[in-house]
């Protein structure tokens, strides 16, 4: 019994870190009005928290880089960043846009 739970146990704790919560290709990018600016006024962000197993059967977060262009009231979007922190179990992702 002990040897049972110990495998489920890892078994989980290994899928937790190759489980994919989004699917973004660089062609999604190519459409945006990205610009060089050197110094932007404003950000938006946009959020979403996943708990292993569930995010496998719903997940309905919108971690795009519009939905965070949209929350900062941006036009003009000069970066782009991705921000992720997890703990076993728990990932939490940010997708970051700045600009004016």
């Amino acid at each position: 019994m002990k040897i049972k739970l110990i495998t489920l146990l890892t078994s989980l704790l290994i899928l937790t870190g190759c489980h994919h919560y989004f699917k973004e290709t660089s062609a999604q990018y190519e459409r945006l009005p990205i610009k060089s600016l050197k110094n932007p006024e404003k950000e938006g962000k946009a959020c979403g928290s996943y708990f292993f197993p569930l995010s496998f059967f719903y997940t309905k977060t919108d971690i795009s880089v519009e939905t965070a262009r949209k929350n900062g009231d941006i036009s003009e979007i000069s970066t782009i960043e991705r921000e992720e922190s997890s703990v076993v179990g728990y990932r939490k992702i940010c997708t970051i846009v700045k600009g004016n």
